[in-house]
Order: structure tokens, then sequence, then C-alpha cells
């Protein structure tokens, strides 16, 4: 495991596949993301590139995302690692955390979600916690 890893909180897309991109580029092979940040896809999309661009294969990258509070049950759990090993696209998760221990009342995922803020340094709605 590496012993340092890219943090992917990043709210915009495009940024994030450059972020990323260039975390890659730059030598970082850990990358940590979680359902909530709304980016796997765009986490994946970099470094599916990033390994088609040769010399780096999926085994060099370890990949760490989080299971949301509100999907503890089994069959929640279950469906959100699916969904989310899809968005990433790299085939598998290497290391798949609680992001905090704390369970919540289930939502359906498409309804869990913040609204987008012009801030984005300002968390615009907490009210589904």
């Amino acid at each position: 495991m590496p012993a340092l890893g890219f943090g992917t909180l990043i709210p915009d897309p495009a940024l994030t596949i450059t972020a990323t991109r260039d975390a890659l580029e730059a030598g970082f092979r850990h990358f940590d993301c979680a359902e909530r940040y709304g980016n796997e896809r765009e986490v994946g999309t970099a470094l599916q590139a990033g390994i088609a661009a040769g010399g780096l294969a999926r085994e060099d990258i370890l990949v760490t995302t989080k299971l949301w509070n509100n999907y503890y049950r089994r069959d929640h759990t279950l469906a959100m690692a699916k969904a989310q090993n899809d968005a990433w696209g790299l085939d598998y998760i290497d290391l798949y955390l609680i992001h905090f221990p704390v369970a919540l009342k289930y939502i359906e995922p498409e309804k869990l979600r913040y609204p987008v803020s012009d801030n984005p340094t300002t968390v615009s709605n907490y009210s589904n916690w």
C-alpha cells in the first residue's frame, strides 16, 4: 500500500479528471474517493486513460472508496458496492471502507445528493443527515 494517497474530493467533474490525471503523472498510485463525492466515474476515467497510455497496469494503482451511512443493510451495501465498482470502470476496488461508523436512515441513492452550490467550499445541504 502506498504511503501517500491522493484524495479526490473535487467538486468540479472536469477538474476531477485533470487533477487525477496530474496526480497519476506526478507519481501517485493510491487514489481515495467516495460515493458521496459524486465523482467516482471521473476519477476512474482518468485512471483508465493513464493505464491505456501505457507503462502502468491496473495492479499498480490502489483504489479506495467508501460506503455512505445510508446503506448498511446487506442488500443496500452489495448494491452500492456494485454501482461504485461499475462507476470506477476498473474491474475491482482494492479497499472498501465505511465512510464513518454512524448508521443513517436509508434514502435511495438518487435522492441523496447535495444541491450544487455556487461556493464549492460551503456544504450546501445537510438535510439528509
